[in-house]
Order: structure tokens, then C-alpha cells, then sequence
């Protein structure tokens, strides 16, 4: 937050043998609040079982358990829960569930719902990820060393919108990631990360690539880059009890 502002969550209910787990952060535009989901899947729980909860910040005193199933995100474990539209969180589960892999969590009404998905797609866990282009939803993967798909829904929930655009890239695109679509700029380019200090802009026009340089010093050898969007809301206009907010 712009704010530089934290606030104290309530304990959460001690979890063992947790094998695989997920955090979604937003802000509810409907009811002007803050909220934290927590999936969770234990080693001895069979395939597809999860336990999600949900907290209100400054108005829960404790987490509220979902009656439904709330798929885990699928990918690398370093992954932010993906994208936000229409006031929902979406992102690819890690395995199918009831057919589909592609999701959305309305943070409002707090329910889940299936996205269509490209008909006749496969949706891989790997070498994919969710953006935002133009207002737009669209799924990035790879479908070669060489080639880069990239599905723009281009009415929201209609199946039939789905279209296909794509990319020929050369290797040393994706060295040391895959390329994943960060935002689209310029009125007609795609920026592209392909890991740490690794951005090239897609020209949509031109169909071609230009190196996006960026200084920085002393550079890790792994990372990734997201879409920030500064949030000028201030916890304490928000919440109530505004003896659990502080400065950071």
C-alpha cells in the first residue's frame, strides 16, 4: 500500500502436515473492504481436498471457514494468486476440478466461480500465466520452445470470445523463465518479463521485440515481475477498529 500503513490479522487456527498452501489479498469495491483467503491442502488428504477461510480485516475476530472448495493455484510456489477483474481474483487451480482449471473468486460475494475456458484447450500449471491486456483476460503459455499463445477473452464469460494470438520468440526470450505478459503499454505493445532484468516489449503491430532496459544493482538470479497498482485507501478510513492499524 502507497499508504505505508499494516494491519494486525487475527491468529489463524493451527494447521500440520500442511503440503501445499495460498494467500489472495483485495479490496472489495461493493463492500469497501479489505480481505485475506487462505487455501491450505494437507499430505494426507486426497487429491483436490482443501480447506479454505476467509477474514475480514478490522471487522473478523477470527477466520471464517467456506463452505465450498476453493481450488488451489497451480505454478511455481513463488507465484502471486494472479490477477483482479470485475472485482474477483482469478487463476489457474492446480488440478481440474468438476472439468475446469481456470477460476475466479468474487471477494464481495465471496463465492467461487468457473471461468470458461478456450474450448478445446489444454490448460497447463506450467509455462502459463494470467493477465490483463486492454480490460481484457487472457492466458499466456507456451505451446513451443519457440511459440507463445496468448488467449484474449474479449467479452468476459463468453466461451465464443476466446481468441488466439500468437507469438514466434526466439529462446534467449525466456532465459532464465518463461516470458510472462506484464501489462500492455505504448497503445499497442506487450511488456514481457522473462525472469529477473529480463524484459522485452511485443509490438502487436510490427510483430517485433525491443529489449527493455532497467538498472539495478547487485540483481538476484530468480524472479519475476508483476503489475503494481498504487492503492491510495488508507486502513484507518477503512476499518473500524482502527486500534489494529499501524504505520509500517
Amino acid at each position: 500500500m502507497v499508504t505505508g500503513e499494516c494491519a494486525l490479522l487475527p491468529e489463524p487456527k493451527l494447521v500440520t502436515n500442511v503440503e501445499w498452501g495460498a494467500l489472495l489479498f483485495e479490496f472489495s469495491e461493493i463492500t469497501k473492504e479489505y480481505k485475506v483467503v487462505r487455501i491450505f491442502t494437507r499430505n494426507n488428504w486426497s487429491l483436490g481436498r482443501n480447506e479454505a477461510s476467509i477474514c475480514t480485516v478490522g471487522t473478523d475476530k477470527g477466520w471464517r471457514v467456506l463452505n465450498q472448495t476453493i481450488p488451489l493455484p497451480g505454478g511455481e510456489e513463488w507465484r502471486i494468486c494472479e490477477v483482479n477483474l470485475n472485482g474477483a481474483l482469478h487463476w489457474i487451480s492446480e488440478n481440474s476440478y468438476l472439468g475446469n482449471r481456470l477460476f475466479s473468486f468474487d471477494i464481495g460475494e465471496e463465492k467461487l466461480h468457473p471461468v470458461p475456458q478456450p474450448l478445446g484447450e489444454f490448460i497447463r500449471t506450467r509455462h502459463n500465466a494470467l493477465a490483463v491486456l486492454k480490460g481484457c483476460l487472457c492466458i499466456c503459455q507456451l505451446s513451443s520452445c519457440f511459440e507463445l499463445d496468448i488467449w484474449w477473452m474479449k467479452e468476459y464469460g463468453a466461451l465464443k470470445s476466446w481468441t488466439k494470438e500468437t507469438i514466434a520468440i526466439s529462446r534467449n526470450l525466456y532465459q532464465p523463465n518463461y516470458p510472462n505478459p506484464v501489462l500492455f503499454w505504448k497503445g499497442q505493445e506487450i511488456l514481457l518479463c522473462g525472469g529477473y532484468s529480463n524484459l522485452v516489449s511485443y509490438d502487436t503491430e510490427k510483430k517485433s521485440f525491443t529489449k527493455v532496459s532497467i538498472s539495478v544493482d547487485d540483481p538476484p538470479r530468480s524472479g519475476n515481475a508483476i503489475l503494481h497498482v498504487p492503492c491510495f485507501l488508507s486502513l484507518k478510513d477503512l476499518i473500524k477498529s482502527r486500534q489494529n492499524v499501524m504505520d509500517a
